[in-house]
């Protein structure tokens, strides 16, 4: 594999793990503010993070290549509020959707098929992320009342 490629692919696995400390701390965030579905959700998602970057560490393994870990900055542990978090979120998650479909051009550029198989999935994977915070936020918008709010926080709490 490519230097350049491989040092995407290392930073994507970084930026995996910096996602899923983010999201723990809007869970952290929620938790605080007495949004305890949200904070459940927000928990999910990050476990959800914490799998994305093993399978891409894990992939990178498989095909012998060396696997370097570096340290994740803090994050915020401030949000402005309820809807504004899942607004956050789906800023973020556009950004690692843009990031993939990067890696993704990048491994077919350089035909590594196997590789880009693996962001394909990625691909796949970020328009479900972006759709259910999509819908979040539809919803929230419709009903920004207070039982609204705590309705959205019942439902979110519910995640399998």
């Amino acid at each position: 594999m490519k230097k350049e490629l491989l040092e995407l692919a290392l930073d994507q696995i970084n930026y995996e793990f910096e996602s899923s400390y983010l999201y723990l701390s809007m869970s952290a965030w929620a938790q605080d503010n007495g949004y305890p579905g949200t904070a459940k959700w927000m928990e999910k998602q990050a476990e959800e993070e914490i799998t994305h970057g093993k399978k891409m560490m894990h992939f990178l393994q498989e095909v012998n290549e060396k696997v370097i870990l570096t340290p994740i900055a803090a994050g915020p542990v401030d949000f402005p509020g309820f809807i504004e978090l899942f607004k956050l979120s789906l800023e973020h998650e556009k950004k690692v959707t843009a990031r993939i479909v990067k890696l993704y051009e990048e491994a077919t550029a350089a035909k590594e098929y196997a590789l880009a198989n693996l962001y394909s999935w990625f691909i796949d994977e970020q328009v479900e992320e972006e759709s259910t915070l999509v819908d979040i936020i539809t919803r929230l918008e419709k009903v920004p009342t207070p039982i609204g709010v705590m309705m959205m926080d019942d439902r979110l709490g519910q995640r399998a």
